[in-house]
Protein backbone atom coordinates (compact mmCIF):
# COMPACT_ATOMS: atom_id res chain seq x y z
CA UNK A 1 0.00 0.00 0.00
CA UNK A 2 2.81 2.57 0.69
CA UNK A 3 4.10 1.84 -2.87
CA UNK A 4 1.16 2.68 -4.14
CA UNK A 5 1.10 5.95 -2.67
CA UNK A 6 4.34 6.67 -3.82
CA UNK A 7 3.99 6.07 -7.16
CA UNK A 8 0.89 8.40 -6.92
CA UNK A 9 2.73 10.91 -5.21
CA UNK A 10 5.55 10.98 -7.56
CA UNK A 11 2.99 11.05 -10.60
CA UNK A 12 1.94 14.17 -9.00
CA UNK A 13 4.93 15.67 -8.73
CA UNK A 14 5.56 15.00 -12.15
CA UNK A 15 2.44 16.14 -13.57
CA UNK A 16 2.70 19.18 -11.36
CA UNK A 17 6.92 19.51 -13.15
CA UNK A 18 5.36 19.31 -16.38
CA UNK A 19 2.73 21.63 -16.41
CA UNK A 20 5.61 24.11 -15.01
CA UNK A 21 7.85 23.52 -18.15
CA UNK A 22 4.91 23.74 -20.88
CA UNK A 23 4.21 27.02 -19.78
CA UNK A 24 6.77 28.81 -22.28
CA UNK A 25 6.50 32.75 -21.35
CA UNK A 26 5.24 33.54 -24.45
CA UNK A 27 2.18 31.50 -23.51
CA UNK A 28 1.60 32.30 -20.32
CA UNK A 29 -1.23 34.59 -19.85
CA UNK A 30 -0.06 36.63 -16.95
CA UNK A 31 -2.91 39.04 -16.56
CA UNK A 32 -4.43 40.04 -13.37
CA UNK A 33 -7.92 41.66 -12.52
CA UNK A 34 -8.15 43.80 -10.30
CA UNK A 35 -11.26 45.48 -8.91
CA UNK A 36 -11.49 48.61 -6.34
CA UNK A 37 -14.13 49.40 -4.60
CA UNK A 38 -14.48 52.98 -3.74
CA UNK A 39 -17.26 52.92 -1.36
CA UNK A 40 -17.88 56.68 -2.01
CA UNK A 41 -21.25 56.27 -3.39
CA UNK A 42 -22.34 52.37 -2.04
CA UNK A 43 -24.56 50.70 -5.01
CA UNK A 44 -24.34 53.50 -7.54
CA UNK A 45 -22.51 52.74 -11.09
CA UNK A 46 -19.64 53.64 -11.27
CA UNK A 47 -18.57 53.26 -7.52
CA UNK A 48 -16.12 50.46 -8.47
CA UNK A 49 -12.95 50.80 -10.59
CA UNK A 50 -11.72 48.11 -12.77
CA UNK A 51 -8.06 47.14 -14.10
CA UNK A 52 -6.25 44.49 -16.07
CA UNK A 53 -2.87 44.34 -15.56
CA UNK A 54 0.40 42.51 -16.23
CA UNK A 55 1.73 40.27 -13.28
CA UNK A 56 4.18 42.36 -11.20
CA UNK A 57 3.09 45.48 -12.69
CA UNK A 58 1.96 48.61 -10.44
CA UNK A 59 -1.43 49.51 -10.14
CA UNK A 60 -2.15 53.43 -10.81
CA UNK A 61 -3.57 54.70 -7.85
CA UNK A 62 -6.87 56.98 -8.59
CA UNK A 63 -7.36 60.11 -6.58
CA UNK A 64 -10.35 59.75 -4.60
CA UNK A 65 -12.58 62.28 -2.78
CA UNK A 66 -15.64 61.68 -0.62
CA UNK A 67 -17.34 64.88 0.87
CA UNK A 68 -16.90 64.72 4.47
CA UNK A 69 -14.57 61.53 4.83
CA UNK A 70 -10.51 61.20 4.74
CA UNK A 71 -9.24 58.79 2.83
CA UNK A 72 -7.83 55.80 5.08
CA UNK A 73 -6.32 53.43 2.81
CA UNK A 74 -7.24 50.30 0.70
CA UNK A 75 -8.05 47.10 2.35
CA UNK A 76 -8.56 43.61 1.15
CA UNK A 77 -10.89 42.82 4.07
CA UNK A 78 -14.50 44.53 2.96
CA UNK A 79 -15.28 44.62 7.19
CA UNK A 80 -12.00 46.23 7.73
CA UNK A 81 -12.90 49.20 5.51
CA UNK A 82 -16.61 49.36 6.50
CA UNK A 83 -15.67 50.83 9.75
CA UNK A 84 -15.40 54.44 9.55
CA UNK A 85 -14.17 55.40 12.81
CA UNK A 86 -10.28 57.01 13.31
CA UNK A 87 -10.28 55.27 16.69
CA UNK A 88 -11.26 51.71 15.52
CA UNK A 89 -8.86 48.41 15.78
CA UNK A 90 -7.68 47.43 12.41
CA UNK A 91 -6.09 43.79 12.07
CA UNK A 92 -4.95 44.16 9.03
CA UNK A 93 -3.13 46.69 7.07
CA UNK A 94 -3.76 48.79 3.93
CA UNK A 95 -2.45 47.29 0.86
CA UNK A 96 -0.12 49.81 -0.24
CA UNK A 97 -0.80 50.50 -4.09
CA UNK A 98 2.41 52.76 -4.38
CA UNK A 99 4.81 50.46 -3.53
CA UNK A 100 3.57 46.85 -3.79
CA UNK A 101 3.21 45.13 -7.55
CA UNK A 102 -0.15 43.11 -8.41
CA UNK A 103 0.50 39.61 -8.57
CA UNK A 104 -2.97 38.14 -8.29
CA UNK A 105 -6.07 38.74 -9.39
CA UNK A 106 -7.51 41.20 -5.72
CA UNK A 107 -10.30 42.87 -5.15
CA UNK A 108 -9.65 46.05 -2.79
CA UNK A 109 -11.93 48.04 -0.43
CA UNK A 110 -11.30 52.00 0.08
CA UNK A 111 -11.80 52.98 3.98
CA UNK A 112 -12.87 56.30 4.75
CA UNK A 113 -13.08 57.80 8.39
CA UNK A 114 -14.74 60.70 9.73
Amino acid sequence: MKKLYNGIYVCILALMLLCVISCDDDDCDRTCFVTLVCNINSGVEGDELYYEVQAGEMLPVPELVKEGYEFAGWYTDQATANNHTASATIKFEPFDLDNIPIYLDVVLYARWIK
